[in-house]
């Protein structure tokens, strides 16, 4: 409800707490990783171990993994592939990065400047809403 709530732009009081951004996204695939392994997709994780904790809501943060990471695997679908997760710091090490890449088809031409769009979608009715 909360995802939602903040979604659709209503005020809902953050939740910040300070963590570390591999506990995020481990326990995030924790609940796709079956998903993964019905398609064929391989997850490969590779955290830096000296990242700094971050200040951030464990909640959006886990949405944004869980989303972009379904996203991977629905181009992946067809012929499985593998799905990256990573982690890594700035050399002056005050910045925190986490990138997500995948081996799937990729995103059209046409529709990459409506990706951040909300309810957009390129998926087939039924599977998919665009949130």
């Amino acid at each position: 409800m909360r995802n939602l709530l903040n979604f659709s732009r209503q005020e809902v009081e953050e939740e910040k707490d300070s963590l570390k951004l591999e506990d995020v996204i481990t326990k995030s695939l924790s609940i796709i990783k079956l998903n993964a392994r019905q398609h064929d997709v391989e997850i490969v994780l590779d955290f830096d171990k000296d990242i700094p904790s971050i200040t951030g809501d464990i909640n959006k943060l886990q949405q944004v993994v869980l989303n972009v990471a379904s996203n991977s695997m629905h181009a992946m679908k067809e012929k499985g592939g593998k799905l990256y997760l990573s982690t890594f710091t700035n050399p002056e090490r005050s910045k925190v990065f986490m990138q997500i890449r995948d081996t799937g088809i990729g995103i059209d031409k046409k529709d990459i400047n409506r990706i951040f769009d909300p309810y957009y979608t390129t998926k087939q009715q039924g599977e998919g809403t665009g949130l």
